[in-house]
């Protein structure tokens, strides 16, 4: 009777184990990025003004 208890135990352990692994991978694999970055802006903006009549660089 005692090892079907401690067998029990191993078994939701293992569940819980298995389920903490899915959520984490479900969780990381649905992630959307919200907004680019600041400096991707910066670099694009700094080509425009390069690229525009008033610029005297």
């Amino acid at each position: 009777m005692t090892s079907l208890i401690k067998n029990f135990r191993h078994i939701i352990i293992t569940i819980g184990i298995l389920l903490l692994i899915l959520g984490t991978w479900y969780f990381f694999s649905n992630r959307q990025i919200k907004e680019a970055p600041d400096r991707a802006d910066l670099v694009l903006y700094g080509q425009s003004i390069e690229n525009s009549e008033d610029y005297n660089g």
